[in-house]
């Protein structure tokens, strides 16, 4: 583990409850919160085990949703395709005009 040490500040009020706010929500220390916007605010990688936002959580989930969506759009042209296509092969072998 990177060695870690303790430093002393002042802070506007109503930051620290914003900040105690995201960190109870995510359900990550304050340590890691600031840790990773400091990273972040200084182009530096930050802790990938700190657990995700929930904003991120929520825009993944509304992305899954969308995919999923498009999955289930693709299966139902892909089956009606399918279907087709042995309709016009049935109508081959029976001798039928393809439509």
């Amino acid at each position: 583990m990177t060695e870690r040490t303790q430093i002393n500040f002042r802070i506007e009020n109503t930051l620290l409850a914003a900040i105690r706010d995201r960190c109870e929500a995510e359900n990550i220390t304050q340590t890691d919160f600031i840790t990773n916007a400091l990273k972040m605010a200084l182009g530096m990688p930050r802790n990938l085990t700190a657990y995700p936002t929930q904003d991120a959580l929520e825009r993944l989930a509304s992305r899954l949703a969308e995919i999923e969506q498009y999955q289930t759009k693709l299966d139902e042209q892909l089956d009606e395709r399918i279907e087709a296509a042995i309709q016009r092969q049935m109508a081959e072998v029976m001798g039928e005009p393809i439509a």
